[in-house]
């Protein structure tokens, strides 16, 4: 079914149907992203990517593949999120 088909259904424009269905789906997104941002946050003890790089230049994590991986992970996070904040402005 299309979103056309679905918003006449609705009873409201496409374009509304287009724009709350976008937002809808940001918001959710931003949620996820939010929540895995939180686990690794608490795993670390951290609340910024510039935090992992803070302690690593301290000597304070673990230098183990899987926390350069969770710095890699919670830097793509961050800028997802970012972007998702930026879009739902414009929305």
């Amino acid at each position: 079914m299309t979103l056309k088909t679905l918003a006449t259904q609705l009873r409201i424009s496409p374009t509304r149907f287009a724009r709350e269905s976008a937002s809808a789906w940001m918001d959710k997104r931003l949620l996820e992203v939010e929540s895995e941002m939180l686990k690794l946050a608490l795993k670390h003890g951290v609340e910024k990517s510039s935090d992992f790089l803070r302690m690593a230049k301290k000597g304070q994590t673990d230098d183990t593949e899987d926390t350069l991986d969770d710095f890699f992970k919670f830097d793509a996070l961050e800028a997802e999120r970012k972007k998702l904040r930026a879009l739902k402005q414009s929305v």
